[in-house]
């Protein structure tokens, strides 16, 4: 006999288990249930199945267990717990790994024995929870953010439809629900006509009515039978007192405003509801209450000790990497401009921007400074390549040589001086790739190029023993109009010549003309007619699935048919390079093992990509079905670099990423089993979270691997940080980023584009 049997029957069953089919919890469960379903196979949601599963599963045993400690020798029913666990799956998000959960879950269930008048819960729990952990979790979860929901106002009608059908019209908070999107109309008109020149007063409306979390919030969660008042007049005024809190904190720009108005309501009530008992209630009934109350009180202080443990733990478990940096065998000192000679001085970049889009162009431009390196001449130095797009023209595109002792010397490149001074013709030099084109000896120099067409310089110093560089494009058939900042080389075909992707992260083309025109960020098409906007339609249209940039372009070299350099753009049809993704960044490794170099894509605002290379024939895309699993990941790919992370001899993947409070999402780590030919998909697993690789409360931009230390373990290198106005300080004060890009993102494909 099993250790549950016996326990069921030693332990009778409570009484809440009689639930009958008239139980308005049942369809509410089924309609969050059937949102979930649609989030982690359709829309943007990313929490994966086992997350969900543990979040519910954990939440049902611990309101078991409290119920049974706290208050009777009963078998509870969880089923109040597994709706409060399924809330949270649908408006909490976190990083990779199920732990994360056990804190807002702890939170929620908690709440239900913790904070209670009489006997009862006061906070919906699943508010409480989701508050408590933005609270107390150092932004390593955060609310689920508005684009998961795709952007798509049927979603929105869908979940208002539902709600009507199944729960509303049975609960009796009519009142509060017509108080609360009353007021809140009021609220958002006035923000409206308030940011009207940071965003659109449409923007903000539309966001807000095809709102999904709002929906749920205003249906399921403020008039929740068990914590709203019943009193229709205090309905009333706890829906205008929900939108006035809420409209105060957005003068603060505060994140997640609606949920912190909220719980200031819920916990007024509280407060007023124990005041109140305790001022008027001198009965004898009443100090048998006031006896009761500190009887729960005391059983309550145990609960309140553990959640402190946890969140002690928590901490110590995740806040440790940003309290201080432990004791490594090396330093990196700085080498001051005087005397290395490497210099960037601030330029006019954003200047030359079209005013039609200077509110996006730092956006756009923000990607293109890198450091690239190779011993150009031979003589057993690394030198040294800077894009340096937003600097001066004079430190743009800029080549110095080593000489030692950590000093450079510049040296003139006169092809890349028209590109360096004319950006609003040539385009922006975003990214350069050292390869050996025609595999003299010496490294050539492929450049990316945003708004131009990239360029191929070959190398001369083998033939002239002197460092300069040819522009050889045209002639080797780089002849695409990109808005590219990475590529990288490959034998793709085994043939012994390295060939090239190039990756497009913008669109390059703005395709509502016909014929498309090129996309130039410095120069746009006049409008032809009132109210032309063809011109603007160039943004990434959703947050988590953005196919809308332009494709990236397979060269085969065919040096042998040609006297120097030249390549062939392959059909990506016909070698399956599928998607036009905002690629970051590309890596190069075998993942298979089979002699053949596949492919990595990093992705902004989609999934990112694998290719398996088909023994140079073709391209093979690896993609789970799930959130968690390669090609569902958490959509802002930044940088990919390849490696053998865990020291088994196969080639892993690490992926940068933001993780804010606005988005707890965090970078990727892909260990690879070697066996991705017989296991698809699941011979990479994201191991970031078990193995402190999130790089967490950072926006993590470019990356690499390297063993820093020399202990043969690979070390991760990660460039950090942010726009703000240090090179356009326009205006008083710098305007919280994250909380206009929450705004942004309530937005749907069809305004986001734009």
């Amino acid at each position: 006999m099993s250790l549950a049997s016996v326990l069921l029957k030693k332990i009778p069953l409570d009484a809440n288990w009689k639930i009958t089919r008239k139980d308005p919890r049942l369809p509410f469960l089924a309609l969050l249930w059937a949102y979930i379903l649609v989030g982690i196979t359709l829309l943007g949601f990313n929490r994966s199945p086992w997350q969900i599963l543990f979040t519910i599963g954990l939440a049902a045993a611990l309101d078991m267990l409290l119920h049974f400690v706290f208050r009777r020798r009963t078998l509870l029913c969880p089923l109040s717990a597994i709706i409060s666990a399924s809330s949270l799956s649908i408006l909490m998000n976190y990083a990779h790994g199920a732990f994360l959960a056990v804190l807002p879950v702890f939170f929620t269930i908690a709440s239900k024995y913790v904070l209670t008048f009489r006997g009862r819960h006061v906070y919906n729990p699943s508010l409480a929870g989701i508050v408590l952990s933005l609270l107390f979790s150092q932004h390593m979860i955060s609310a689920a953010p508005a684009y998961q929901w795709g952007g798509s106002p049927a979603v929105a009608v869908f979940i208002v439809s539902a709600a009507l059908v199944l729960f509303v019209f049975r609960i009796g908070r009519w009142p509060l629900i017509v108080s609360f999107l009353v007021s809140y109309a009021a609220n958002v008109a006035i923000r409206a006509y308030i940011t009207r020149h940071h965003v659109p007063p449409e923007m903000l409306v539309l966001g807000t009515l095809t709102s999904p979390a709002f929906y749920l919030f205003t249906f399921f969660m403020i008039t929740d039978p068990g914590t709203s008042p019943p009193n229709p007049r205090l309905q009333v005024a706890m829906g205008f007192l929900v939108a006035l809190i809420d409209l105060i904190l957005h003068r603060f720009y505060t994140l997640n405003t609606i949920f912190y108005a909220a719980f200031v309501v819920f916990s007024l009530r509280f407060a007023y509801l124990h005041i109140h008992r305790f001022v008027t209630d001198k009965s004898e009934r009443g100090r048998q209450s006031m006896s009761t109350g500190r009887h729960v009180l005391a059983q309550s202080a145990p609960l309140i000790l553990i959640g402190v443990l946890i969140l002690i733990g928590f901490r110590g478990m995740y806040g440790s990497q940003m309290s201080g940096m432990r004791n490594v065998p090396f330093q990196l000192r700085g080498i001051p401009t005087q005397h290395s000679g490497l210099q960037g001085r601030p330029g006019d970049l954003l200047a030359k921007v079209d005013p039609r889009m200077a509110n996006v162009g730092k956006w756009l431009l923000s990607v293109g400074d890198g450091a690239f390196v190779a011993d150009v001449n031979n003589d057993g130095w690394m030198d040294v390549f800077l894009t340096n797009p937003m600097k001066h023209p004079d430190d743009r595109a800029a080549l110095y040589l080593n000489r030692g002792a950590f000093r450079f010397e510049r040296v003139p490149v006169p092809v890349l001086r028209e590109i360096a001074y004319h950006p609003e013709s040539r385009g922006v030099i975003a990214g350069a790739l050292f390869y050996d084109a025609d595999n003299d000896g010496d490294p050539d120099l492929l450049l990316s190029l945003g708004y131009g067409q990239s360029r191929l310089l070959r190398n001369e110093f083998i033939e002239t023993g002197r460092v300069q560089f040819r522009d050889i494009s045209e002639a080797a058939g780089i002849t695409e109009y990109t808005i590219s900042i990475d590529a990288n080389a490959l034998d793709w075909n085994r043939d012994g010549r390295l060939d090239i992707l190039l990756a497009n992260a913008i669109g390059p083309y703005l395709r509502d003309y016909d014929p498309p025109r090129r996309f130039n960020i410095f120069q746009l098409p006049p409008p032809e007619y009132a109210g032309d906007r063809r011109m603007l339609n160039v943004m990434h249209r959703t947050w988590h699935n953005a196919n809308n940039a332009g494709p990236n372009f397979l060269y085969e070299s065919r040096a042998g048919e040609c006297d120097s350099i030249c390549y062939q753009k392959l059909d990506n049809n016909r070698i399956g390079l599928e998607g036009e993704r905002w690629t970051l960044d590309v890596a190069t490794t075998d993942f298979n093992e089979d002699g053949y170099t596949d492919l990595y894509l990093a992705n902004d605002f989609g999934p990112d990509q694998i290719f398996i290379n088909e023994s140079g024939r073709r391209l093979r895309s690896v993609r789970g079905p799930l959130v968690g699993q390669p090609g569902h990941d958490t959509y802002k790919g930044m940088n990919a670099s390849a490696g053998d992370v865990n020291n088994d001899g196969k080639m892993d993947i690490y992926v940068s990423n933001v993780h804010q409070r606005l988005q707890a999402e965090g970078s990727l780590l892909w260990l690879n089993n070697g066996r991705i030919d017989a296991d698809g998909y699941a011979a990479l697993e994201d191991a970031a979270g078990a193995r402190n690789a999130l790089n967490e409360h950072r926006f993590g931009w470019g990356g690499a691997l390297a063993d820093m230390d020399l202990d043969g373990r690979l070390d991760i290198l990660q460039a950090n940080g942010h726009i703000d106005d240090s090179y356009d300080n326009l205006y008083e004060g710098c305007p919280d980023y994250w909380y206009w890009n929450d705004k942004i993102g309530l937005t749907a494909p069809d305004t986001h584009g734009y």
